[in-house]
C-alpha cells in the first residue's frame, strides 16, 4: 500500500510537466488497477484529452531496485513522450502490423525505442525541456 501514497504523489508532481509540454492539450496521470500491463500506458482519451495510466504494480518491474520515485517518473516521461510524438490515430496504428507484417508487440518496441531516441534527441528527457524556447510545447507528429 506504500506504493500507491507514492504513486500518487510522484504523480501529482508529473502533472504540471506534462500539462505544460501537451498545452493547450490536457492530460490525465492516474493509477491503473485493471488493464493487466505491468508499466504504464498513453492513449488519446480524446481529440485534445491525452490519459496517461502507471500500473498499480509498477514496482514490481523496477529490477534495478533504484529509487521507485524516480522509477515512476521515468516510465511517466516515457509515455509522456508517446503522447508528444507518436501518431495520435489508433486507426492507423492498428493498420502497421499488416504494413510492416510485425506483430504490434515488435511495431510497439520499435516506437518505444523512437520516442526514447526524440526525448534524449530534444533534451527533454528530466521533462525540463518540453517546451521551445519561447515556451511552447514540443508536440511533434512523425509518423
Amino acid at each position: 500500500m506504500r506504493h500507491f501514497a507514492r504513486y500518487n504523489n510522484t504523480l501529482a508532481k508529473l502533472r504540471p510537466i506534462a500539462e505544460r509540454a501537451l498545452e493547450p492539450e490536457t492530460v490525465s496521470l492516474s493509477r491503473d488497477t485493471s488493464s493487466g500491463i505491468p508499466t504504464a500506458w498513453w492513449r488519446m482519451a480524446t481529440k485534445h484529452h491525452h490519459d496517461i495510466r502507471v500500473s498499480h504494480n509498477l514496482h514490481t518491474t523496477n529490477e534495478r531496485g533504484g529509487n521507485m520515485r524516480s522509477y515512476v517518473r521515468s516510465v511517466v516521461l516515457h509515455e509522456l513522450g508517446h503522447a508528444i510524438y507518436s501518431e495520435r490515430d489508433s486507426s492507423k496504428v492498428a493498420t502497421l502490423p499488416a504494413k510492416t507484417g510485425a506483430p504490434f508487440q515488435l511495431v510497439n518496441i520499435f516506437e518505444d525505442a523512437r520516442i526514447e531516441y526524440l526525448m534524449r534527441r530534444d533534451r527533454c528527457v528530466d521533462g525540463s525541456k518540453l517546451t521551445d524556447k519561447t515556451g511552447a510545447p514540443r508536440v511533434k507528429y512523425l509518423w
